[in-house]
Parts: structure tokens; sequence; C-alpha cells
């Protein structure tokens, strides 16, 4: 019974672990969308600042930004994306980690309540042998 607690204690946290693995890969890729966004709205401002007269005649300026729009419009949705993934999966890191919480506590309650029943026994035993001895 107690090799039971454990291995359910350890396959909940087996489990609360990689729901956290998940987490982690989708905050990774949250960083670089952001970074990316950024990036973007940096190259844009200083194209914005290098403007010539000649870029704007031919319409370079004007196929820049609809590039930019488009570009950052992608990476947005691409963001917006990842934040609801990373919302689902972190509910799910939550239960798991409830799960993992109960888990340990049975696993404790269970040792305790092991180690009341022994001292109870033993204490039985203690007192069924003194009783013993006087009687003869």
């Amino acid at each position: 019974m107690k090799n039971d607690m454990a291995a359910m204690v350890k396959l909940q946290d087996l489990k609360f672990q990689k729901r956290q693995l998940a987490v982690v890969s989708l905050l990774k890729r949250e960083q670089r969308l952001r970074a990316d966004i950024a990036k973007l709205d940096e190259q844009s401002r200083a194209v914005d600042q290098t403007y010539t007269y000649g870029m704007k005649l031919v319409g370079a300026d004007m196929i820049w930004r609809a590039w930019v729009g488009r570009s950052k419009s992608a990476l947005n949705i691409e963001l917006a994306q990842v934040l609801a993934q990373k919302e689902t999966v972190i509910r799910g890191v939550r239960r798991e980690f409830g799960k993992l919480s109960v888990a340990r506590q049975l696993a404790k309650d269970r040792a305790k309540t092991r180690k009341q029943s022994i001292a109870e026994v033993k204490l039985t035993q203690a007192i069924e042998q003194s009783l013993f001895r006087r009687s003869f």
C-alpha cells in the first residue's frame, strides 16, 4: 500500500513536470515572437528616418510599409494563438498541481495513519505483556 501511494505521487509529479515543460516551451515561443515584433518596429522606425525622395517617387516607401504591416499582423496573430495556448496549458498546470498536492497529502496522511496504527499495536502488546507477567 505504501508503494501504491509513492507510485501515485510519482505519477502525479511526472504529469505536473510534463505540463510545466509545455508552459516553458510556449513562453519561449512568446518571447521570440515579441522580440520579432519589436525588431520589426525598430527596423520600420529606422527606415522611416532614412527615406529618400527617390524611394518615395517609385513607391518603395508604400511597399515597405505594406510589407511591415502584413508581417506585423502575421506575427501578432501567431502571438495571440500562442497566448491562447499558454492560457489553456496554464490551466492544466494548475489542475495537475492540485492533483499532485492531493496525492502528496494523501500519502502523508496514509503514512501518519500507518504510524499511529503501529504505535497502537505496540502499546496494546506492551499492555498485554505487562498484564500477562503480573498474572504469573
